[in-house]
């Protein structure tokens, strides 16, 4: 059936359209009648939320997000907050008697241009990896769609072949809350020795051979935009980690007093650099945390902490959660796969590592 868009909206007679004034706002649709029950089935059909483009005027792709029906109010919640500064349009009809849309627009904050889809890096950075990887974080300047991540993503060898066994498929896929990172878990099933999935695969990155993994540039942001071009990461498999991270042979050097300068840690293999944004804490002798953040050099094989205020003169403590894992999901207290190794493995707290500024 033909829809007619219609900016007409003095015609708006018997519905009201809300709209957010706050990022984590909603949009609803309230009419004069009672909603039908059967509107849950698709409530796209009453109403959309779209992003407005300067170089694309009409309506493309409907930003995601969920929709709840109360009496004769229809609600939409984005997946991602509402973003400051961004024009949005909603298209809805204004009653049940009627296939007319009606548009009307809205805009929190100041008026700004929706910058264009880009991939920003990946984790782990380095392109030498063991075999045994268990997982990527894909960072994204834009909250992109999700549940796509499987269709535009690919493991190729050298001779291009597409592995198409080798990540996990989630009904949810692991986003940032922002919708901004990816994390990409190989299927662990390939990774684990004697499991029958890795007997009858083999795992998806083998000791001495190349491979690619590709973003394809068709993947989408919230707001409609495609990526534009592929992104590769080169990858060449090199010895599996198969041991405990040994902390006792990391080197931790302190900061001067009265500065800003980093505390350095730098770690026996590459590490996690996301459980090590959450899993390392840094706090005085008496607990108080100190603020700062983490950046990452070596390939994640060193970790810097820098405080947001200058280091004073007094004793601080490194407090390592016992779960902080490298980037083959081994951590402290453990291995991620424990094929011809002895099962039973001693259990330990979080590391307390103590240090002093002069």
């Amino acid at each position: 059936m033909l829809m007619i868009l219609s900016q007409n909206l003095a015609s708006q007679t018997n519905s009201a359209l809300l709209t957010p004034t706050e990022p984590d706002g909603s949009v609803s649709l309230e009419l004069s009648e009672l909603l039908p029950e059967n509107v849950k089935t698709h409530p796209e059909r009453f109403f959309q939320v779209y992003v407005n483009h300067d170089h694309n005027a009409h309506l493309e792709l409907a930003i995601q997000g969920t929709y709840s029906l109360n009496g004769n109010a229809l609600s939409f919640s984005p997946i991602y907050p509402f973003d400051l500064g961004i024009s949005y349009t909603v298209k809805y009809r204004s009653s049940l008697a009627t296939e007319e849309f009606l548009i009307q627009s809205f805009i929190i904050g100041e008026n700004q241009i929706v910058t264009s889809p880009e991939v920003l890096n990946i984790y782990p950075t380095g392109e030498f990896l063991p075999e045994n990887l268990l997982r990527f974080y894909i960072y994204f300047n834009n909250p992109m769609e999700k549940g796509y991540a499987n269709t535009f993503i690919q493991l190729t060898n050298a001779e291009g072949d597409v592995d198409s066994n080798a990540f996990m498929e989630f009904k949810d896929e692991l986003w940032s809350a922002n919708g901004k990172r990816l994390t990409l878990l190989f299927d662990p099933g390939r990774i684990k020795q004697g499991v029958s999935t890795h007997s009858e695969l083999g795992p998806p990155l083998l000791e001495g051979n190349n491979y690619k993994l590709t973003i394809s540039a068709s993947w989408q942001d919230v707001y409609g935009q495609k990526l534009s071009v592929n992104t590769i990461k080169k990858i060449e498999a090199v010895h599996a980690y198969r041991d405990k991270i040994n902390y006792n042979d990391w080197t931790i050097l302190e900061p001067e007093a009265n500065s800003k300068l980093p505390l350095e840690i730098h770690f026996d293999r590459m590490m996690d650099h996301a459980l090590i944004r959450s899993m390392i804490r840094i706090s005085k002798k008496d607990e108080t945390s100190i603020c700062g953040f983490w950046d990452f050099s070596d390939h994640e094989h060193s970790a810097y902490f820098i405080p947001e205020e200058n280091w004073v003169t007094g004793d601080y403590i490194i407090t390592i959660d016992r779960n902080l894992e490298d980037i083959t999901g081994n951590n402290l207290h453990g291995l991620m796969d424990t094929f011809g190794k002895e099962k039973t493995q001693k259990s330990i707290s979080d590391l307390k590592i103590p240090f002093s500024i002069q």
